[in-house]
This record gives C-alpha cells, sequence and structure tokens, in this order.
C-alpha cells in the first residue's frame, strides 16, 4: 500500500462487517472521510485508501470490498473510462462516486453518464460530513447484494450455475464491441452432447441434471479465466475465446474439450459416457453480432454431428450454403406430408432355386412437383433428423400392409411371401410407430409372419436400448431383417442376443465376389454362418449373371438386386408378379 495513504482499519459497532474501499489522491482527505465516516456510522466497518486506480487494479484482485468510493472531478471521459474498468475488477462491489462541485455535475447528463457508466450511487463531496455517508454505505451495499442475489436467478443456469443465454449473449456483445482485434481472434465454440437423450431416458432426468452439472464442471477446468462458458438449453453449452493468437491454438482447446468430455462421469456410482460436437465460427468482421456467430457455430455443430460426433468442424460459407438448403428442404418435406406427394415402390426378391419371388422391399419415394423424383439419399437423412421420419414411417407402413393385402386377396401374390418395411433407428421406439403395431395386431398370424421389419447396424450402438424395441416387434407377430449386414457396427454376439429371422448381405461384399477373393472368403462365411443359425439370408446388389452363378454356387437362395429388377411402382409390380407366375 502507498505509505501517503494508510489503511485505516477500526471495528464499529457489532454489525456485520463491511468493507471500503477509497480511491483518494490527497492524503488529508482520505483521512477526512474516515473520520466522518467513522463519526457517523454505527457500522463496523473496515475503510483501506489508495492513490490511484492502478493500484486499486491490484487490490481489487487480492481482496474483497463491500464498496468502492472513487472521487470525480471535471475530466468527465477520464472518470467513465475509471469507472468501466472498476466495474470490471470489482463486479461484486457497489461503487459509489464522490461527485465534487464543478459547473456540470448538477446537470443530469452529467450524473446519467455515471450511472450508466456503472456506478451504483453517488455523494456530493460536500454531503461526506453529514448523516448521509453511512447512510448511502449500508444502503448501496444492501442494495447491491439484493441485485447481486437478483442477478444469479436471472443470468445463472440453475442445473449447472453457469451463465445463461441471455447473460451469455449480453456479455460477447459486450466483448466483440469492446476488443476487436484484427490480428488477434475471437471464437465461439457451441458444444453438443452426443446421445446425452440415452442418459435421460435411461437413467431419469435426475440423473441426467448432474450429468450436466459435472460436464459444467469439467468445462470450466478446460478453459481459461479470459474465457467465457455458458450453458444455452438442453445439452448444449458454449464457450466464447477471446484474443487468440492463431487457428492452431483454437484447435488445441476444442481437442482437449474433446477429450476431457470422452471420460466417464462416475454418478451415484455409475460410470456415464458421452463425446461431443464443437462448432466453431469466428469473429471475421468488427460488427458481426453474437447471436450471428452462434448461427454459424451452430451450421459447424451439425456437420460435425453429421459426420459421426465426437469432433470438432469449422463454419465455413459450403456449410452455410448446405444449411439454407436443408432449411429449404425441410419445409418442402412439410409440404410433401401435407400434399400426399411420397409415394411407394416395391424391388422383387427372388428365390434362385425355384425361381419364385420370395417377397419384396418397399421404399420409400419422392415426386416433387417441380424437381420431379428426389433421390432418397436427398431426403431420408433430413426427415430423420427433424422426426418427422416417424408420421412418415407410420404413413409407409399402413400403406404398404394394406396394399399387399390388396394383392393377396387379388391372387397376384402368395400369403406366403414376405414384405420388408425399412425402420430408422429414430423411429423404433416412436409412439407413433408403436401405435401403428398395435393396430396391426389383428392382422392374420400367418400374414404378419411374412411381414419382416429391416433395422440397420446402426441399432447396435446402443443395444441396450433398442433389444426391448425389438423384442416388442416379435412380440407383435412380425419378423426381423438386419439389413446391410456387415457394414456397421455388427458382431456376431448380436446374431445370438437379438431375435433375427433374416439378414441381408451388403452390396459392398457381393459386388465383387468375382474378382476379390477377400470378399468371396467373407460372403461365403456369412452364407454359411445363416444356414447354421437356420436365418434367411438375401444378397442385396446383385446386377449380373456372374455374380448370381457364383452366389448359386455358394449356396446362396435368396437374391435382391437389378439383374431381377430395379424397384417397381405398384402397378408395374403387380404386372412383374403376374409375369413371374405364367413362366
Amino acid at each position: 500500500m502507498n505509505s501517503k495513504h494508510p489503511s485505516y482499519s477500526r471495528p464499529l459497532g457489532q454489525q456485520r462487517l463491511v468493507r471500503v474501499l477509497h480511491i483518494v489522491e490527497n492524503p488529508r482527505t482520505a483521512f477526512w472521510f474516515f473520520r466522518s465516516l467513522h463519526k457517523q456510522t454505527e457500522a463496523q466497518c473496515t475503510l483501506t485508501s489508495i492513490g490511484d486506480t492502478q493500484q486499486a487494479a491490484d487490490k481489487l484482485h487480492h481482496q474483497h470490498f463491500d464498496a468502492v468510493f472513487v472521487h470525480i472531478g471535471a475530466q468527465l471521459a477520464c472518470h467513465l473510462a475509471d469507472i468501466a474498468l472498476l466495474k470490471h475488477w470489482a463486479s461484486h462491489a457497489a461503487i459509489v462516486a464522490i461527485v465534487h462541485d464543478t459547473d456540470e455535475y448538477t446537470h443530469p447528463q452529467y450524473i446519467d453518464a455515471l450511472l450508466e457508466a456503472g456506478i451504483d450511487d453517488y455523494i456530493k463531496a460536500e454531503d461526506i460530513n453529514t448523516p448521509l455517508l453511512p447512510r448511502l454505505v449500508t444502503y448501496t451495499v444492501e442494495r447491491k447484494k439484493a441485485n447481486l442475489r437478483l442477478a444469479a436467478i436471472t443470468q445463472q443456469d440453475s442445473t449447472t450455475g453457469l451463465t445463461n443465454r441471455s447473460e451469455f449473449l449480453r456479455l460477447c456483445e459486450a466483448q466483440l464491441a469492446n476488443h476487436y482485434a484484427p490480428s488477434r481472434n475471437t471464437a465461439i465454440l457451441l458444444i453438443d452432447l452426443d446421445q446425452f437423450k440415452n442418459i435421460n431416458d435411461t437413467q431419469g432426468h435426475s440423473t441426467g441434471d448432474k450429468f450436466l452439472h459435472h460436464v459444467a464442471a469439467r468445462l470450466k477446468k478446460s478453459i481459461r479465466q479470459s474465457d467465457t462458458i455458458a450453458r444455452l438449453g438442453g445439452d448444449e453449452f458454449v464457450v466464447m475465446l477471446p484474443d487468440m493468437p492463431d487457428i492452431e491454438s483454437i484447435q488445441r482447446i476444442a481437442k482437449n474439450l474433446l477429450d476431457t468430455l470422452s471420460q466417464a462421469s462416475n454418478i451415484d456410482g455409475r460410470n456415464l459416457f458421452t463425446t461431443a460436437s464443437i462448432g466453431i465460427s469466428m469473429l471475421s468482421e468488427k460488427n458481426e453480432s453474437c447471436e450471428l456467430l452462434l448461427q454459424n457455430a451452430d451450421i459447424a455443430m451439425y456437420s460435425a454431428k453429421q459426420q459421426g460426433g465426437n469432433r470438432y468442424a469449422f463454419f465455413t460459407r459450403n456449410l452455410q450454403v448446405a444449411a439454407s438448403l436443408r432449411i429449404s428442404l425441410e419445409t418442402e418435406l412439410n409440404k410433401a406430408i401435407a400434399n400426399n406427394d411420397f409415394f411407394l415402390t416395391y424391388q422383387p426378391q427372388i428365390n434362385v432355386q425355384t425361381g419364385d419371388l420370395y417377397g419384396a422391399e418397399v421404399l420409400l419415394r419422392w415426386n416433387h412437383a417441380e424437381h420431379g423424383e428426389v433421390p432418397p439419399t436427398t431426403f431420408i437423412p433430413t426427415l430423420e433428423s427433424t422426426g418427422l421420419i416417424g408420421p412418415v414411417t407410420d404413413w409407409i407402413i399402413r400403406n404398404a400392409i394394406s396394399q399387399w393385402q390388396q394383392w393377396i386377396q387379388a391372387g397376384h401374390i402368395k400369403t406366403s411371401q414376405h414384405l420388408s418395411i425399412n425402420l430408422s433407428p429414430k423411429t423404433l421406439g416412436h409412439p407413433d410407430f408403436k401405435a401403428a403395431l398395435l393396430d396391426l395386431r389383428t392382422l392374420p398370424t400367418e400374414q404378419k409372419k411374412r411381414i419382416h421389419f429391416e433395422i440397420t447396424e446402426n441399432l447396435f450402438i446402443d443395444p441396450e436400448n433398442n433389444i426391448d424395441n425389438l423384442k416388442f416387434i416379435k412380440e407383435c407377430g412380425f419378423q426381423l431383417s438386419m439389413d446391410d449386414f456387415g457394414t456397421g457396427y455388427s458382431c456376431l454376439s448380436y446374431l445370438k442376443h437379438f431375435p433375427l429371422d433374416c439378414i441381408k448381405l451388403d452390396c459392398e461384399f457381393t459386388r465383387d465376389i468375382i474378382n476379390n477373393p477377400v470378399d468371396l472368403a467373407i460372403t461365403q462365411a456369412v452364407i454359411n454362418l445363416s444356414q447354421d443359425l437356420h436365418i434367411d439370408l438375401i444378397a442385396e446388389g446383385v446386377e449380373n449373371e456372374q455374380t448370381l452363378t457364383q452366389l448359386k454356387a455358394m449356396g446362396c437362395k435368396l437374391i435382391q438386386g437389378y439383374f431381377y429388377s430395379k424397384p417397381l411402382k405398384s402397378s408395374a409390380f403387380q404386372e412383374y408378379c403376374q409375369h413371374l407366375k405364367s413362366c
């Protein structure tokens, strides 16, 4: 402490201790301020006087103060800058201006400028020796504490204790306005937990909240003191990184956050795991808003999640274009549902030993009013990501089974022939899907045994949650097929624990069995396995006679592919069945 400004510390009364910092250049003024405070107040108070704002910075960094008094003279602009700094350094202290007699201080705009800069109250210099001073100390300190308690409610997330969305936006805008420097980088990292919904669904929301609190604590430990972290809502967090020297520094922090979040969290004695997808946007122009940076980070985060999660992605203009197209596609898909623009096609599955129809796989198609038929690879992922896949799957099931029944009644197909319907992983467990199955339980048992629901190996990412849903399908009397076998998360133990009736060998293995001995060996092994387990096997993607001949020689009985037929509309499929019967 400056020797010219001794620390006046004297307990006054038995009330709670109030710590006051007095910034003043004149030691004599410091003495009279202390004397007046002691003379007039009954509160227990310590007073520390210091010479200037820079010295105050060191004091405020190492000590806690309840109130800061600062003298304000004629040079208002300089004082306003000092007040802004004090507010930053002592956010929990009440800042009080001692206004000296100038031509300006009585003007309302002068006081308004001080209040806008951040003071909590003010007192005229000539009122220091009056009872107004102690009352002001008590009042401003208590009011500041009340405001801080209110801020904790309105500015903090109740689950994690982090800053909430609205407060983050305020802090972010202030940061961007005051700290723009083209030579330095400011980055926004939007963090979304992968598969967090599974924790909520299986462990309950109380455990989910504890897990989020644990994640918040980890994130806080992984960033710098100058960084800002908040919870936006749900399982989304955001980190603002100001003053970053280069892109590599941002990448290192993002990688560290991914590593941190992938570690197990012990909640109530159970180890819970999740990964994260991080989208990164960077301030490129001074007039960019925080909302825009968040929007860009969200676009980048979606890209990271689409690539499988547990990674980070930087925002680019190409991603922005893709996001605009995706939003447009969502709008068009909603219109397609309303306008009944979807239709079904059926691809035949042939028993090569008898030449008869084994069954058909029903496939969704979209006839756009302007663009014609849209490839399913374009719109199916959007149906899944938006949740529209639920009602669309319900429509597929009801229409496909109704059509199949009509063909059976008309004699175009036999009751022994199979209908395969694809299920998205996001459909399984959906209320619409379960309701559709319950409605279909009245179908004849023999007919239900010929209806296959095709699942993909993505379900095995989370086998514990999906096994009950698969058993529900079986309990309703339907069959289960695994599509694209061998391309994803398949494990031979799943064939033991999951109630499968059929596996479909992906064309990735059958396409090149003539020239590739590895593909040949894998295909033969899967055929043998299906026979030993008494599970039907369908080889997909068969397009030429050489492949067909080879598969037949290897013991494969069921074939699907363009060699026999492409997917056909209802009328064409009906004609195809009639042609097979006449051969």
